[in-house]
């Protein structure tokens, strides 16, 4: 049984079920049910240790995409300068460029 295998090695590498827990982003809770027989882990928590032991959890496992840009803000502005709501310095200051 998986629990029963999970208890003896654990006891022979020596970790207290709160350094495990640390180590596998799993509760002390669960590997102790887990020890028990009394849950089965998920594929979830796996995963969860998977990221954890990869550096995941810190860090995007790859490069992160550019911000998006809003247009629509970008819209708003210039079509409230065209109405005359605002005036072109208002309106550089809003998209944050420099004004004439």
């Amino acid at each position: 049984m998986i629990g029963q295998r999970l208890l003896r090695a654990r006891k022979a590498a020596g970790p207290s079920l709160r350094e495990l827990a640390e180590r596998t982003c799993v509760s002390h809770t669960a590997i102790s049910k887990f020890e028990k027989g009394l849950l089965t882990p998920s594929s979830g928590q796996w995963l969860c240790r998977l990221f954890k032991e990869r550096g995941w959890r810190k860090h995007e496992p790859g490069a992160l995409y550019p911000p998006e840009e809003t247009i629509l803000f970008k819209q708003l502005v210039f079509h409230a300068l065209g109405e005359d709501l605002v005036d072109e310095s208002k309106a550089a200051e809003l998209l944050g460029r420099p004004s004439c």
